[in-house]
């Protein structure tokens, strides 16, 4: 009975996609604020960071719009989403672009990446503290 289960748990493992020889993704931590051009920070907002290769990336600002991330290395496109839709759970740059409309804390250009101007190159052991300037 014991070998059949240790038979069972092996098995399992190896289907589980334990060993499946893909490279693990590497990633920094990223820190940073979103302000507006005035200086005033953005709080409460979802700041999305889309790799060319890897996972999207989501932080939130605290009050004071300074967010911590962890972020595929590499160069990203960033958007900026506030209020109703950073309430969605699909963070995809089409999804977050088509919800912005009506949301005056930031622009809706800023919700899409293809059209909010913003990147960050991640390195390594990434020192420096990034700044996303919103309207």
């Amino acid at each position: 009975m014991r070998m059949r289960l240790f038979v069972v748990i092996i098995l399992a493992g190896g289907l589980c996609g334990c060993s499946s020889g893909e490279k693990p993704i590497k990633t920094a931590s990223l820190t940073g604020e979103v302000k507006r051009m005035s200086g005033e920070p953005v709080g409460k907002v979802k700041v999305v960071f889309h790799p060319k290769t890897g996972p999207t990336a989501v932080a939130t600002t605290d009050d004071a719009g300074k967010f911590t991330a962890t972020v595929p290395l590499g160069e990203c496109r960033v958007a900026v989403v506030s209020g109703g839709e950073a309430k969605s759970a699909d963070m995809s740059p089409e999804a977050t672009a088509k919800a912005a409309v009506g949301d005056a804390r930031v622009e809706p250009q800023f919700a899409s990446p293809e059209s909010s101007g913003l990147t960050v190159k991640v390195e390594p052991k990434q020192a420096e503290k990034v700044v996303f300037i919103v309207k």
